[in-house]
């Protein structure tokens, strides 16, 4: 039998220049944007204690899959058959996040989950899309990885497995935008 000793890896790499990612945070910047929630018990529930942000969903956005997540796309495939090997399909769930000061995803929480749509989550991907000078607080940390200055970088995407533990801290100054989504596939057995 041979095991996957890469099954938790986090993979990090940049995928976007400056201009990208402004031109991301420009064209949903002035839009309409939805308050975060969280499953518990079976139930989507708003708790700002535990997690607080705004989201716009780009999963149907075929503009902005195109123009966009095409080289996300061809990592995530490249990065999956190198390391973790996970039966995935094309399907791409994407989100572009925003965090105001006093907002956070306190709780340490995995992505794949027990609702339809969590289930077939396989590989996690966050694109930094912010100047990390323009804000303060809001780091992502992922368990068992060293805290690492690449998860700020502008245009930096980071990819780990969804079952992988993970939070973010409080921004305590400015706004943080980055873009959140994940690879599906048939659920974990």
């Amino acid at each position: 039998m041979s095991e996957n000793l890469h099954v938790t890896d986090v993979i990090s790499f940049r995928v976007f220049d400056e201009t990208t990612c402004q031109r991301i945070i420009e064209k949903h910047k002035e839009k309409e944007w939805t308050r975060t929630r969280i499953g518990r018990n079976a139930q989507i529930v708003s708790d700002r204690e535990v997690r607080s942000s705004s989201i716009i969903d780009l999963s149907r956005d075929e503009e902005f899959i195109d123009l966009f997540m095409g080289d996300m796309a061809i990592a995530i495939r490249e990065a999956n058959s190198q390391f973790w090997k996970f039966d995935i399909t094309e399907s791409l769930e994407v989100q572009i996040m925003k965090y105001t000061p006093g907002d956070h995803y306190k709780s340490w929480h995995l992505d794949v989950g027990n609702t339809a749509r969590t289930a077939c989550r396989k590989v996690t991907f966050i694109i930094q899309l912010s100047d990390p000078s323009e804000y303060s607080g809001g780091d992502l940390n992922i368990t068992g990885m060293k805290r690492d200055s690449q998860t700020r970088l502008q245009g930096s995407a980071i990819m780990f497995p969804s079952f992988v533990s993970h939070n973010v801290g409080e921004v305590t100054s400015g706004t943080r935008y980055c873009l959140v989504g994940w690879v599906h596939g048939p659920s974990f057995r």
